[in-house]
């Protein structure tokens, strides 16, 4: 009888467990289908990425659409199989990758995505046209775990380095490269490895150095005419010829670009027609042929480039054009007055010490501890519910601030509040300052995205008692900082408080 209600049980349990998956059987079945649609489409999307990669990340975002969109129309007429939506950046990456790119630094527009994009999958190292200094600073945080050094072409000790990270695996930064590249250094940019064995090798100078796949090479330039004369550094003739028959494939239908007129600047399209039409190795045979052939693409796509940096130039300056006049008609109008507030800017000088935040928080703008709203609201008697007080106390505490404008006032901080998003700092305020914050605070930082107003929230709920995700640090003794209260009006406010 026993063995019979434990049998009984036992099937009880699996008929519960069959009905639990049931529908996970249909997502199953619909999972394996889509998957079996798109495995039509990864040859052709993956042949566009690859394109890209390889051919298009010295550009800028204009240009890219435009020669990505002609390469997928070639590609169609010719009845290759692609997906309902071609992005290049979403076949070399994924969203969880984008989002860590961004929190160690990297800027979130689509261009540095996709250079990040290029960077994770390129299989020749690569050199980063870093005029603004935004690429060294994403690589420094992405690399730190590798134990990321950091050299310059001819450097006294840089051979010695570059031995020692290739061996141990660790990765190398080579900061602001010139036009060219020591020739002890061509096997590295080449990979030219060597098989011993079961190990790899790699010649540096007169040694061979035991090759650690975990190496990895970094090379930043803030100069574009420089990059242009390293972009052959390393390269076969067989790749050359390939991109001189890019140039051929997409460039060749790319509109010109309305540029200003320079001395020995043409318009990209044409450059790039003209270097089509030079003849390749196989066309022009012998060595000083094909030195010829590689001289004119290289001094073609400098061209280009400029070309194409002009173009850019062109669009913000008359972009800024229409924003000055924006600004222009808005100064006829009577700057509108929104909040007091206590800046605190030696308390940014603070916050851009690296090592102060969490490392993927950004400092905010502008420091302050937030006082009385007065704006926005339509009305004193909103704008007075809004911070809790009567009218009467509202239109005291505006009188009170007026009067200390300007002045420097002293608060302290009491306690520091962390949470994933953002973090700020509980303060005392002096008797004689008015505040109608429900708690008067200091924002720090906070992750990329999140807006600073996000520290209100946060700190009522650990004022109601929320432990869950929250961080404590109280103070020993308060921390005193000085700051000058004054009066943010819509001429001043950036929005990013």
């Amino acid at each position: 009888m026993a063995e019979a209600e434990r049998c009984q049980n036992k099937l009880d349990m699996a008929q519960r467990l069959v009905g639990a998956l049931s529908a996970n059987g249909v997502i199953w079945e619909q999972t394996v289908e889509k998957t079996s649609e798109e495995l039509i489409y990864i040859p052709g999307d993956s042949l566009v990425a690859c394109s890209f990669a390889s051919y298009l990340g010295v550009f800028s975002r204009d240009y890219r659409e435009t020669a990505t969109a002609s390469f997928v129309d070639f590609l169609q007429a010719r009845n290759v199989p692609l997906g309902p939506e071609i992005s290049p950046l979403q076949v070399l990456s994924t969203e969880a990758e984008q989002a860590r790119w961004c929190a160690n630094g990297l800027p979130s527009d689509r261009v540095s995505l996709e250079n990040g994009a290029i960077m994770s999958c390129s299989q020749r190292w690569c050199l980063v046209i870093d005029p603004q200094l935004q690429g060294i600073v994403w690589i420094k945080n992405k690399e730190a775990e590798n134990n990321l050094q950091i050299t310059r072409m001819g450097a006294p000790r840089m051979v010695q380095l570059f031995e020692k990270s290739i061996e141990t695996g660790k990765s190398v930064l080579v900061e602001n490269m010139g036009e060219h590249i020591d020739a002890v250094l061509q096997p590295v940019i080449a990979r030219n490895t060597i098989k011993r064995g079961a190990r790899k090798v790699l010649k540096l100078g007169d040694k061979e150095i035991s090759y650690n796949d975990k190496f990895r090479l970094f090379m930043q330039t803030e100069d574009v005419q420089s990059s242009v004369h390293l972009a052959l550094a390393g390269k076969t003739e067989e790749a050359s010829d390939a991109i001189l028959t890019i140039v051929k494939g997409l460039i060749e239908t790319a509109p010109t670009p309305s540029v200003p007129a320079a001395p020995s600047k043409q318009p990209k399209a044409k450059l790039a027609k003209r270097a089509a039409t030079r003849p390749t190795s196989h066309e022009a045979p012998g060595k000083r042929a094909r030195q010829e052939a590689d001289e004119y693409w290289l001094d073609a796509c400098s061209r280009a480039v400029e070309a194409d940096r002009l173009h850019c130039e062109e669009r913000h300056r008359a972009k800024r054009t229409t924003e000055v006049g924006d600004v222009e008609t808005s100064r006829t109008e009577p700057p509108q007055p929104l909040f007091w507030r206590i800046d605190m800017p030696d308390v940014l000088k603070v916050l851009s010490q690296r090592g102060v935040l969490p490392r993927n928080f950004l400092p905010v703008v502008r420091p302050h501890v937030t006082l009385l709203y007065i704006g926005g609201e339509g009305s004193e008697e909103r704008a007075a519910a809004r911070a809790g007080l009567s009218t009467s106390e509202f239109q005291a505490a505006k009188q009170t601030l007026e009067k200390l404008r300007g002045c420097t006032v002293a608060i302290k901080m009491t306690e520091i509040i962390i949470e994933e998003n953002v973090a700020c700092a509980f303060v005392d305020l002096p008797k004689s300052i008015p505040c109608g914050s429900k708690v008067p605070h200091l924002t720090l930082g906070t992750r990329q995205g999140v807006p600073a107003r996000h520290a209100n929230d946060i700190l009522e709920e650990v004022r109601e008692g929320r432990k869950e995700g929250i961080t404590r640090i109280r103070l020993p003794k308060p921390k005193e900082l000085r700051g000058v209260l004054d009066l943010e009006t819509s001429a001043t406010y950036s929005g990013k408080t």
